[in-house]
């Protein structure tokens, strides 16, 4: 197991969260979607309490080098709005570096 570093801006309000989270070591060899479905899965209902439905993917790039995947989305609300949003997810060791 591995430790990720995702930071996700809102693109509402302008905020920003960071998580970290446990996955496969070879997460990063996925594809881009697989990486942030990974991320969304862990989150799952915790993203937005009692008001998170679901999340709408528009595109999602890999940098192989910098070993950063990166999205840009949608959030769904139960209300029927939704929240853009940009990902950024890569190993929380080269945080550290």
């Amino acid at each position: 197991m591995a430790t990720f570093r995702a930071r996700m801006m809102d693109g509402v309000t302008g905020g920003e969260r960071i998580h970290d989270f446990d996955a496969e070591d070879e997460l990063m060899r996925s594809t881009p979607v697989r990486v942030i479905r990974k991320f969304m899965e862990y989150l799952g209902e915790d993203l937005i309490p009692g008001s998170y439905d679901d999340y709408e993917l528009n595109a999602a790039f890999k940098n192989d080098e910098a070993h950063v995947v990166t999205g840009l989305g949608s959030l769904m609300l139960k209300s029927g709005a939704t929240i853009p949003f940009l990902i950024m997810i890569s190993p929380k060791a080269l945080e550290a570096a």
